[in-house]
Parts: C-alpha cells; structure tokens; sequence
C-alpha cells in the first residue's frame, strides 16, 4: 500500500473503538510488547499494547505485523478493525491492512483509559450492538458497572 500522511486520511481515535468496527486508520504509540503465542499454522501472533491521546487498547498482530512493533515506535495503521476476544475489545489488522512506522517517542498519549479492560456485554435494547461495562477486581471480588462516558 502507497504511504499515506496522517493528514490527508481520516483517523479514528481509539477511545471512539466498538465491537464490528472496520475500515480503521489509526495512529498509535507501542506502549508494550505482551505475550507472543505460535499457532498450528507456525506463525505468530503478538499482542502490544497502543495508545493515542485518547485510550489505550491491546492490538493483537500477526506474523511480520506483529513482529515489526517496537515499544516507543509511531504507527500508522491503515484497514484495522474492531472485534471482541472473549469480552475485550481488541485492535487488528486486516489481511489486506497495513501499519506503517512513521516516527518513534514523540507521541501524546494516554494511558489512563485501557479500552481493552473493558468488557462489552449485548444491549437487550439494540440487537447487534454491545454496551461498554467497566470491570474491577478488588480483592478477588468483580464489581461491574456500566461506564457512563463509554456507552
């Protein structure tokens, strides 16, 4: 894929993410690097941790995607998507997507907000769509609520 400036495309920010969303161009800073799993196949998949200005969310990468994402690195993503694992709510990209490195530590982000902490549970009042519940763990006890900002 041709390089595209961040300007001259729409980015989508990633505190603005829902389960079924397609088509993402989104700019992130790699936050970390988490587990690496092989599957039968023999390829990889590695999850980062990413950010914007915004949130955080764990993108789950494969192969040559995945491997190419350095902590402090500035990418560019272009034809992401949105989906569930389990209740979590993930970054990735598609087969035909893209990321491309367009800079390294220069970056304003947030990490305050991890999106992929978050559960998405179906809304009884919107079939297909998901409400954002905001999972605790204290003490060994799981309390839930709905997050007010993120429905």
């Amino acid at each position: 894929m041709a390089s595209q400036s961040s300007s001259s495309i729409p980015i989508t920010k990633i505190i603005d993410m829902k389960p079924g969303m397609k088509n993402l161009n989104v700019m992130f800073i790699v936050l970390e690097r988490g587990s690496t799993t092989k599957t039968k196949e023999g390829g990889i998949i590695v999850q980062h941790l990413v950010a914007d200005s915004t949130a955080s969310i764990t993108a789950s990468l494969w192969d040559e995607k995945g491997e190419a994402l350095q902590p402090g690195d500035i990418f560019i993503m272009n034809g992401g998507y949105a989906s569930l694992y389990k209740t979590s709510l993930m970054l990735y990209c598609s087969r035909y997507g893209s990321i491309e490195r367009v800079g390294e530590f220069t970056f304003l982000f947030s990490e305050q907000l991890n999106i992929s902490n978050f559960e998405w549970i179906p809304d009884a009042n919107a079939p297909g769509g998901y409400i954002q519940v905001e999972s605790r763990s204290k003490g060994g006890i799981r309390s839930s609520s709905i997050h007010p900002t993120l429905r």
